[in-house]
């Protein structure tokens, strides 16, 4: 079974669960799936990029007794989509973390256009990889070693969501040419509105991962 099917199973979170973002376009939970937990019928309103953190197994089961197997590895994205009234039951073990993006707006009415000459997955594709991409979502896999720079390039879309994979220490260059540092651990989530162009530079001692996810 593909990750894409595997996807439609919603999970079952701690109540504390935090909402690291909620605006107009998306709300971000980095929510964590209790080893043994199983949840009360429910359903998801809204389609969701999940990022897993953790492996582990959450098994999903349907009204008609349909169940589905979610085998997840670390570092795993999904496309989940709306779906049926179901329950799920996390059977492997552990305790899994989940970063779930829900999507507040529907897909735009008319596909956007990249500058092909900005587009980060066309100009540098030793550093950027497409996981996936629909009318709702562009999701990819971002890295840079250290003391390397990247070419300068544009997000478009109403705004983007990035998940790091592994600590960052890095400079980032704006279109006004202000520079900033940003130092992030593992895990982490953060939200940048609208469009944008910019650079960054890897001035950490290590290579760091990110998944980028830009909302259309």
């Amino acid at each position: 079974m593909s990750l894409l099917m595997l996807a439609a199973a919603a999970m079952w979170f701690a109540a504390d669960s935090p909402v690291v973002v909620d605006n107009d376009v998306v709300r971000i939970l980095k929510v964590v799936s209790k080893s043994g937990a199983k949840s009360k019928p429910h359903v998801h309103p809204t389609n969701r990029v999940m990022v897993y953190l953790d492996k582990g197994q959450i098994d999903i089961q349907y009204g008609d007794g349909k169940v589905e197997e979610g085998k997840w590895n670390a570092e795993d994205v999904a496309w989940s989509p709306t779906g049926p009234v179901h329950t799920s039951h996390n059977i492997g073990g552990t305790n899994v973390r989940v970063v779930e993006i829900e999507l507040k707006q529907p897909a735009p009415a008319s596909a956007e256009v990249r500058d092909a000459k900005l587009d980060p997955i066309q100009m540098d594709p030793e550093h950027n990889k497409l996981l996936f991409e629909n009318p709702q979502v562009r999701v990819m896999r971002t890295w840079l070693e250290p003391g390397r720079s990247e070419k300068w390039h544009e997000h478009t879309g109403r705004g983007r969501v990035v998940v790091l994979l592994t600590p960052i220490h890095a400079k980032v260059k704006l279109v006004d040419g202000t520079e900033s540092e940003m130092s992030l651990g593992a895990g982490e989530v953060r939200w940048t509105k609208g469009p944008g162009q910019h650079a960054g530079k890897n001035i950490g001692s290590s290579r760091f991962e990110m998944i980028l996810v830009e909302i259309k």
